[in-house]
């Protein structure tokens, strides 16, 4: 849900500007809806958060769900008096959207985490299964973002593009609608029955003398990829056009979907590397060889780019690379190393951190194409040094920081070691009864 409602907008914009006018859909617009959906998902991330370690990961689950599909609905329906006026309407369904959004990282997060975990038959796969309810379907939303305008645009035989931008947002409801069933019905883990339902006040000052050193560990690495992964899936649209120098709009939407395509067995592969061989080598790995592989794009890229071909293929291992290392575990990791009391706005802060440096990441990368637009070669060169210098520190950061919790271990040692801090050093403080 969240990777296709995230990634659809920039793949409509071209039809969106053809309905209502380049002078109307600015640049400066085009920020405002983009960052509207952002500002959404980091309120989401944190107030879901929040929400979840109180009310528990069904109400969570039941509000980000109606909240999302209403805000698509608003976008799919915007209007207005005048242009300007539609684009408002959107701002403010993609904003509302962004919200829903954002509220599924922890949801989702938490819940497949702690519903591994009651069986023992996949207490052992946790890995796994959080990478494949988390990372596989914010990939594969991203390839239905390239994939669907596609269809539609082929379907209209390249006519109708308000009709085309409209179906591309609310198509993204299908899924949150499909799935409302299943959540109403869904059932509470164990270990949030057991664990989660706290009724005192938490010791936020305790809480941060504990789990400072975990936080940097689980929101760096976090961050690191994001600064990676989000300003990449941005430059696809350049890699594409020097692949596609005739313009066409299928066959940009066509390059673009095989692109995102290499993304999707990362996930899978990582979440299986992540149970067996560790979430933190994993990661670290995964970083490392994100890292050479982008020094050696960076540096031979003239040379590589001679091959339309070649270059297509490594830039799709690139960007497995980043899907299998860290793009599978920082969600995981990010939800098995701290309390279930806490787990839910842990990772909401976590990921509200790695947002934001995307969004940082990409004001960067962004003025770094536009500065070599004359020579577009050493514009990519850049990008791809730069973005391999994230990855170093990615992996220093995880490296450092990432704590993980041993292979066959279940959660309920982390509550155990929660415990035994607050008696011992929290003046007594007790949180499970």
């Amino acid at each position: 849900m969240n990777g296709y409602n995230m990634a659809v907008i920039g793949n409509i914009t071209l039809f969106l500007q053809k309905t209502i006018g380049v002078d109307v859909l600015t640049n400066e617009m085009r920020g405002q809806i983009s960052n509207s959906f952002l500002i959404g998902q980091i309120m989401g991330l944190l107030g879901f958060g929040i929400l979840i370690d109180r009310m528990g990961r069904k109400v969570g689950a039941l509000f980000t769900t109606l909240i999302l599909i209403t805000g698509i609905a608003i976008s799919t329906t915007a209007h207005g008096t005048t242009p300007l006026g539609l684009i408002w309407m959107l701002i403010i369904g993609r904003g509302i959207a962004g919200v829903g959004a954002g509220g599924e990282y922890p949801v989702c997060t938490a819940t497949a985490v702690e519903a591994a975990d009651d069986q023992a038959a996949t207490s052992s796969h946790r890995g796994f299964i959080t990478a494949a309810a988390t990372i596989l379907s914010i990939d594969l939303g991203f390839v239905l973002a390239s994939l669907i305008p596609m269809l539609l645009l082929l379907i209209t035989k390249d006519q109708h593009y308000e009709l085309i931008w409209r179906l591309s947002i609310g198509l993204g409801a299908i899924l949150p609608l499909s799935i409302f069933y299943y959540r109403l019905m869904m059932k509470t883990s164990s270990t949030y029955e057991k664990y989660g339902q706290s009724t005192i006040s938490l010791p936020y000052k305790l809480l941060f003398r504990k789990y400072w050193k975990t936080f940097l560990g689980t929101a760096g690495p976090w961050s690191m990829y994001n600064c990676v992964a989000v300003p990449f899936a941005i430059f696809a649209s350049t890699v594409v056009s020097s692949l596609n120098p005739n313009g066409s709009l299928t066959k940009e939407f066509a390059y673009s979907t095989l692109i995102q395509s290499f993304c999707l067995p990362g996930g899978l592969v990582g979440g299986w590397c992540a149970d067996r061989f560790g979430r933190k080598r994993t990661l670290v790995v995964g970083f490392s060889l994100q890292a050479v592989l982008g020094f050696f794009l960076g540096g031979a890229i003239q040379r590589i780019q001679s091959v339309p071909a070649l270059f297509l293929v490594l830039y799709g291992v690139f960007l497995f690379l980043g899907e299998a290392g860290p793009g599978s575990t920082v969600f995981v990791i990010s939800a098995e190393v701290y309390p279930t009391v806490i787990r839910g706005v842990m990772i909401g802060i976590s990921a509200a951190v790695a947002k934001a440096f995307s969004a940082i990441s990409t004001q960067v990368f962004n003025p770094i194409l536009a500065h070599w637009e004359d020579d577009v070669v050493r514009g990519q060169q850049v990008v791809f040094l730069l973005g391999s210098m994230f990855c170093v520190f990615g992996a220093i950061l995880a490296h450092l920081f990432v704590e993980e919790v041993p292979r066959g271990q279940d959660l309920s040692q982390a509550e155990a070691i929660f415990e035994r801090y607050l008696l011992e050093d929290g003046e007594g403080h007790k949180m499970i009864d």
